[in-house]
């Protein structure tokens, strides 16, 4: 199920919370994923979680927030989750929450196979904007009350009168909370398919996990494991992401 409480989206599966809230400035900001929580009002805690990452109020940062889709110029350090540039060369990009909507069933995807439901699944709709460049971002989330699964998308509209040059679109970017974290992925060759690589995440480290092939395969895997250090089949925190489409993928960690 999806609920709203002022500024917070909550979607809740069987055992877990996805969690968002739009600050005061429109800006998406995700605030938990993870193991189901109370469904209450998370913008509130605004000023101390501001107090405990460092922000001074009267400076706004966006590198202290977890955004939810973040893009380059915006006082972020962080990797983009969409690159674009207009006819001008320009490659800033702020994107505010124009609209949200709930709505039964999955996703709308036209021309694509899709995920079904009978009526037990809820949709988000969150579009973002930047009205100078003239781009809008949807983010579609579908959530099942009876599984730890989120489905998700992101469709990319030019609103502008003239052509804007896509760089780069991820599917979702997240943020976790600090933590001694593994990267668990699938790479393989024939008759030695999904081999099992388990790398420790460090500080700085970008682990680049793509497959440029053209298709999925078992070369490199569309699926990926962000667990903690002790976790192994039978107990710990594990966060699974499987891209549904066959295709040139990347996951940049």
């Amino acid at each position: 199920m999806i609920k709203i409480n002022g500024k917070t989206i909550h979607l809740i599966g069987k055992d877990i919370s996805y969690i968002m809230y739009i600050s005061e400035n429109k800006d998406l900001i995700n605030f938990h994923f993870g193991e189901k929580l109370e469904d209450i009002d998370y913008s509130l805690i605004k000023d101390e979680y501001e107090t405990v990452h460092g922000f001074a109020s009267n400076v706004r940062s966006l590198d202290v927030y977890q955004q939810e889709y973040p893009c380059y110029g915006r006082s972020d350090l962080r990797e983009g989750a969409i690159g674009i540039e207009n006819k001008f060369g320009n490659a800033i990009l702020e994107l505010y929450v124009k609209s949200y909507e709930v709505f039964k069933g999955v996703a709308p995807l036209v021309g694509m196979p899709s995920l079904y439901s009978n009526n037990n699944g809820e949709t988000l709709k969150i579009v973002l904007e930047d009205k100078i460049i003239g781009v809008e971002v949807e983010l579609y989330y579908t959530v099942f009350d009876e599984y730890n699964v989120i489905a998700r998308n992101a469709v990319i509209v030019n609103k502008s009168k003239s052509s804007i040059t896509l760089n780069s679109a991820y599917s979702l970017s997240i943020d976790l909370p600090p933590d001694d974290y593994e990267i668990i992925h699938y790479s393989g060759t024939w008759a030695r398919e999904r081999y099992l690589q388990r790398t420790p995440l460090k500080s700085g480290l970008m682990a680049d996990i793509e497959n440029l092939r053209g298709t999925s395969g078992h070369q490199m895997n569309p699926f990926v494991i962000i667990a903690k250090k002790d976790t192994d089949e039978f107990n710990g925190d594990a966060y699974g992401f499987s891209l549904i489409y066959s295709s040139n993928h990347a996951r940049i960690t």
